[in-house]
Order: C-alpha cells, then sequence, then structure tokens
C-alpha cells in the first residue's frame, strides 16, 4: 500500500535523525544540542498550533530561526562558513559519460535498483494521493490522472538524473508535511520555491547559511515533519476502511519494514546484496505492493 510506504518513510529516517540530536563540536556545553534542539521544536509546534494567519505559515521557518539563535548562544552555529563562502558562483560538475559495456557489476545491481525504482514509483503514488487530500479545502476525489501525471514526471526525472550522472529524484513527502503544517498548496508557492531551489546552485553564501544549520536544529525541525507525514500515511491507510485484507498486508509490510530497519530481522544470515537491498525499511516493507 502506498500509505504503508509514506508511514515507513519516517521509520527509515528517524534513527538518523535522532543521532543528529547529539551531534555538536567537541568542547560545547553538555546542554547546546538539548536547548537548540527544544527551542526549535517548541517554536514550530507552538506555532502551529497557536499562531493565525501569518504567523502559522511561517511555523517551519520561524522554527528553525528560533533554534538558530539558541545555537548561537552556545556557539554551534558556524558563522565562519557563511562568511567564507562567495555571494555568486557556478556550479562544478563533470560528466563521466557513459559505459556501454554492461559488465558484470551492472547486471549484478540491477535487479537491486529495479526493486528499489519500484519502492520510489509507490512512494510518488503515496505523495500524490497525500497532497491532494490535504490540498483542496473541500473533500474531492483522487484525480488519478494527476498521480499518473506525478509518476511519468518521477520516471522523467530520474531518467535525466542518470542522464546526467546526477542523484536519482523522487517526490520528497515533507512537502507533504509542509502542506498540512501551513496550510498553503497554492501551485505558484511550489513554483515560487523550485526558482528559489535553483538560485541556491549560483549563491554559496546563501547555501551555506542552510548548510550552516546545526543538527539538533535540523533534527527536531525534521522531526516534527516526519511525524506529520507518519500520520498522513496513516490516514490513506484507512480512507476507505481496513478489512481483514488491507489489514494483513499493511500490517505485515509495516512490520517486515520495521524489523528490517533495525535489524532485528535475520541480520547475522543476510550479507552482501540481499543485506544492503532488505537493510533499508521502505524496501523491504514494500514488497507486498510491489507483488
Amino acid at each position: 500500500m502506498a500509505g504503508t510506504v509514506i508511514m515507513l518513510i519516517p521509520v527509515t529516517v528517524m534513527p538518523i535523525v535522532f543521532d543528529l540530536l547529539t551531534q555538536v563540536p567537541e568542547g560545547t556545553s553538555p546542554t547546546a544540542a538539548s536547548t537548540s534542539a527544544a527551542v526549535t521544536l517548541a517554536a514550530m509546534v507552538v506555532l502551529a498550533l497557536r499562531a493565525t494567519g501569518a504567523w502559522r505559515l511561517w511555523a517551519p521557518v520561524l522554527g528553525a530561526v528560533a533554534g538558530c539563535i539558541a545555537a548561537s548562544a552556545f556557539g554551534i552555529y558556524d558563522f565562519e562558513r557563511v562568511l567564507a563562502a562567495d555571494w555568486f558562483g557556478v556550479p562544478v560538475h563533470g560528466w563521466p559519460g557513459f559505459d556501454p559495456s554492461f559488465s558484470p557489476q551492472f547486471w549484478a545491481l540491477l535487479p537491486a535498483f529495479v526493486f528499489v525504482t519500484l519502492v520510489g514509483a509507490i512512494e510518488t503514488i503515496g505523495d500524490s494521493v497525500a497532497v491532494q487530500k490535504i490540498s483542496w479545502r473541500r473533500p474531492r476525489a483522487v484525480d488519478f490522472r494527476a498521480v499518473q501525471g506525478a509518476v511519468a514526471a518521477d520516471g522523467l526525472g530520474n531518467l535525466l538524473s542518470g542522464l546526467g550522472s546526477t542523484v536519482p529524484n523522487t517526490t520528497y513527502s515533507s512537502g507533504v508535511s509542509g502542506i498540512e503544517l501551513t496550510g498553503v498548496a497554492a501551485r505558484r508557492v511550489g513554483v515560487c520555491i523550485g526558482i528559489f531551489y535553483f538560485a541556491l546552485a549560483f549563491l554559496p553564501k546563501l547555501t551555506a547559511l542552510l548548510l550552516a544549520i546545526p543538527n539538533p536544529v535540523a533534527a527536531a525541525y525534521t522531526t516534527v515533519l516526519l511525524a506529520i507525514l507518519f500520520v498522513l500515511g496513516m490516514k490513506i491507510v484507512v480512507q476507505d476502511g481496513v478489512d481483514y485484507r488491507k489489514a494483513t498486508v499493511v500490517g505485515v509490510a509495516f512490520w517486515i519494514g520495521v524489523g528490517f530497519q533495525n535489524q532485528a530481522i535475520f541480520h547475522e544470515s543476510l550479507g552482501g546484496w540481499w543485506g544492503s537491498l532488505l537493510g533499508n525499511g521502505m524496501t523491504a516493507g514494500g514488497w507486498p505492493r510491489c507483488c
């Protein structure tokens, strides 16, 4: 189920996020990480629950800013990185070209890439359904033509990424959480965000400003978005009711994903290719839908 894969995204990512909560430079005050994370979390939650109008719209950004201010008081915000960055610059990237030899390594990795791509497509379906559910003021039936368009765009993005020798592209479920949190779902806002991301490639100073955000602040910020995302996945699962078939597929898939993600299922027996493939909760838990 698409909702199951969305629920497994936080399960997969949260262990990494929790590790970031305590990652601060050596010699930092013992309370620096906890205070910075707590300020970020409290600001986002309070603004999301109590604020109205523009204050609620800016809840994620203001939460991160509040956390960075708290982090600055402990000296863990990297101002030197920001000061050292240039105002303008051009991305430097070398294209390695094509290798049409189809070596044994290619065929060995191909099944894993196909499987992961299928799981990614399921995630795209789930994101597309979820964003439609929360974007309209009044409930509407899911437009599956838009879902097909999202999957096609995702596939085209992956194709272009492969041709450009960059990391694969996909839909990012955090955007769904952002819409749920702020209530903003206008297409023109998405276009503006896309332009902003494009501009970041040529503005190293602004990029450094974001990259300098301390890990505890980034972890607290991400925790709120992933928590919302998990609940949205649950809503997709139960939106049309739950019979014994859906309960079986969702329950088994979810807990298999949790088990493999936490290395609690056959961890010592699996190694190499299978260990790498099933070590991720999304790929391990996405098999029932792929089948």
